[in-house]
C-alpha cells in the first residue's frame, strides 16, 4: 500500500501549550492534585496519558463545568480546557481552595478577545454544544449565533452586528454558509475571525490529497471537531475516509480495497501515535 503522510500532523500549537501547561504544573509540584476541568483536549488517548501523568479530568456531562469545581479536592490545580472557559469559573476557584491555570489555545483567546473589543456587538458562527462556542456565546454575549449543527440563526439582542467571528475549527463551507444566513438577515457581513491557521492548512493540505489517494485515514476522537471536519471533506468529495483514534483501532479497519491512502491527523493526536500507524500501514 502506498501512504501518503499529509502534514502537519500531530498536536497543533494550542494543543501543545496545553499538554505543555498540565505537564509543568505537575512538575513544579509532584504532590499536588491537578484537575482538568473537561477535558483539557478532545482526544481520549491525550486525556489517558495525562492521567498516567497524574493529571485528572473532571469529566463533563454538559457545557456548563461550574459544578464539576466541587468535585475537586481544596487544595488543587484546575487547569482550564485548551478550548476556552467561562470566565466566571475563575471567580469560583478562590473560595473552594482551589488555585487555577488557563490552557486556553492562544486564537480560541484571541478570537474571544477580539468579540469583546467589538463590545459584543458581532455574530458568532459555531457548532452548538461545543466547548469554544459555549464559552464564546457566555463570554462575549454576541447579537447574534449561527449554529452549524442546526443550521440556525438566533438573535440575542437588538442591533446590526458589526462583523462574524467563527469557531477556529470548523471547515470553510460551514463559515460560508454562516455568513450567507447572516448577510440575508442583516445585510453586509464580513469574517473578522474565524478559523485558526493549523485548522486553515490542515484542511487545505487534505484537499491536496485526495486528488491522488483512494482513501482518507483521519486520526482522531469522533469527539474532535477539526477531526470530524477532515473527515467530512472526503467524504463530501465522494472519497472513502475513515477515522480512528489510534493502532488499536487501525488494525480493525478493512483497507484492503485501498493502494493509496492519504494519513492525516487531528490537532490533538500525537506525533508518535501518527508514526506508529503510518508504520503499521506501510506493512501491509
Amino acid at each position: 500500500m502506498e501512504v501518503t503522510l499529509v502534514e502537519p500532523y500531530g498536536y497543533c500549537y494550542g494543543v501543545l501549550k496545553a499538554i505543555e501547561a498540565a505537564e509543568r504544573a505537575r512538575q513544579e509540584d509532584p504532590e499536588k492534585p491537578i484537575y482538568c476541568l473537561g477535558r483539557l483536549v478532545h482526544n481520549e488517548k491525550a486525556v489517558s496519558e495525562l492521567a498516567e501523568k497524574g493529571v485528572f479530568t473532571l469529566v463533563e456531562s454538559s457545557p456548563d463545568l461550574g459544578p464539576l469545581l466541587n468535585d475537586a479536592p481544596k487544595g488543587s490545580t484546575i487547569l482550564f480546557s485548551a478550548h476556552g472557559h467561562e470566565s466566571r469559573l475563575e471567580s469560583l476557584c478562590l473560595p473552594l481552595g482551589l488555585s487555577y491555570i488557563d490552557a486556553a489555545c492562544p486564537y480560541v483567546k484571541a478570537n474571544a478577545a477580539l468579540g469583546k473589543a467589538k463590545l459584543g456587538q458581532v455574530a458568532y458562527i459555531g457548532a452548538k454544544g461545543h466547548a469554544e462556542c459555549f464559552a464564546f456565546l457566555k463570554n462575549v454575549c454576541p447579537i447574534a449565533f449561527f449554529d452549524v449543527k442546526e443550521g440556525k440563526l438566533t438573535a440575542y439582542k437588538e442591533g446590526k452586528p458589526l462583523g462574524a467571528i467563527a469557531q477556529t475549527t470548523l471547515s470553510e463551507s460551514e463559515i460560508e454558509a454562516g455568513l450567507s444566513v447572516l448577510r440575508s438577515r442583516y445585510g453586509e457581513m464580513r469574517l473578522l475571525a474565524g478559523r485558526c491557521p493549523e485548522t486553515i492548512r490542515r484542511q487545505k493540505e487534505v484537499k491536496q490529497a485526495l486528488k491522488k489517494a483512494d482513501c482518507l485515514l483521519v486520526l482522531g476522537s469522533n469527539t474532535s471537531s477539526n477531526s470530524r471536519k477532515l473527515l467530512e471533506l472526503a467524504l463530501s468529495s465522494g472519497t472513502p475516509a475513515y477515522l480512528a483514534l489510534g493502532l488499536e483501532e487501525v488494525k480493525r479497519l478493512d483497507l484492503s480495497p485501498y493502494r493509496r491512502l492519504a494519513l492525516c491527523s487531528g490537532a490533538s493526536t500525537s506525533k508518535q501515535e501518527v508514526l506508529r500507524c503510518r508504520d503499521y500501514l506501510l506493512s501491509l
